[in-house]
């Protein structure tokens, strides 16, 4: 049972951010050599058959369906799992194995662990498959693991489509990101002590000139809109006229109003000519980018260093 919900937690977390999970995975193929565009639609594709795999597999353990063939795929889910974990905690070369998305960090040897008591468990569940729970009748079963796997799927792609529907970045909304950059300190004997380690830590923006412009943001008490664009090649300017009609309103409003980029100039002055915008430029690193919020453009509001609202163009 155990085995079924981690791998059931594990598909719904993945179904909650593919965009994050899309990230992760290209760590991975840069890794191994494979190098693929921001966001790229066919790693997409890889984690969204990858949530299929984990729900079905989890559930059908959970009620017991298809036993032996059950067991037969657990184990070879499990083997190639064990193996890309045992040469990333050799090696460290991806940070983070992102087995659970961004609701649970593991280092690379916490997730190896984890996948050798699953590979055990795959084992053992090959060996005993007789002994497996089973849940009513047959068409029970089928009914349970249908809903199941299909509400994975779903959920992934309308949170593709839209914005993870639970955010478990530092930046959620309601965030106040000065605060989260410096963590928390108490006095214990005279002395100033840590009790909570900064969550944000690559928060930072600069101007064209390369002037640190963070503190401004921060410190802005109208509401300062920001367009992130991890990348302008493969950024959505499909609503052009929407970001334009934003741009009017915090112009007549007085707020300040930026595209964010991960890029230089050029690609700034690319996005710019594909939607129209002629508002200043800010430029930021591409993982605070690819992090704040899961959408190329994005849009983040910022009220007196607090995040207020965050949201898709797509859905504009």
């Amino acid at each position: 049972m155990a085995t079924g919900l981690t791998l059931l937690f594990s598909s719904f977390t993945k179904a909650n951010d593919p965009l994050g999970m899309t990230i992760m995975l290209q760590d991975y193929l840069m890794v191994a050599g494979i190098h693929t565009g921001y966001a790229s639609v066919p790693v997409t594709a890889c984690v969204i058959l990858l949530t299929f795999a984990e729900a079905a597999i989890g559930i059908s353990l959970l009620i017991g369906a298809c036993r032996r063939r059950t067991a037969w795929l657990l184990l070879l889910f499990m083997v190639p799992m064990l193996i890309v974990t045992a040469v990333n905690a050799a090696t460290d070369a991806v940070p983070e194995c992102g087995c659970f998305g961004s609701a649970i960090h593991l280092t690379n040897t916490e997730s190896f662990l984890k996948n050798i008591v699953l590979t055990l468990a795959a084992v053992w569940l090959f060996i005993r498959h007789d002994s497996m729970y089973r849940l009513g009748g047959r068409h029970l079963r089928a009914m349970v693991a249908n809903v199941v796997v299909v509400s994975a799927v779903i959920l992934a792609l309308w949170s593709w489509r839209n914005l993870p529907p639970v955010d478990f970045t530092p930046y959620k909304t309601g965030t106040d990101i000065l605060s989260a950059m410096m963590g928390e300190y108490d006095v214990v004997n005279g002395q100033s002590v840590e009790i909570k380690a900064p969550t944000i830590l690559d928060f930072g923006l600069t101007d064209e000139e390369g002037n640190d412009r963070t503190d401004e943001i921060l410190m802005a008490e109208k509401p300062v809109t920001l367009i992130t664009i991890p990348s302008a090649q493969a950024a959505d300017t499909g609503n052009a006229d929407r970001l334009n009609a934003l741009w009017d309103e915090a112009r007549d409003k007085g707020e300040a109003f930026y595209i964010v980029m991960a890029e230089g100039k050029e690609a700034a002055e690319y996005f710019k000519d594909c939607t129209g915008l002629g508002c200043p430029a800010l430029y930021a690193s591409l993982e605070m980018l690819q992090t704040i919020v899961r959408a190329n453009p994005g849009i983040v509001r910022i009220t007196a260093g607090q995040i207020t609202e965050k949201s898709a163009v797509s859905n504009l």
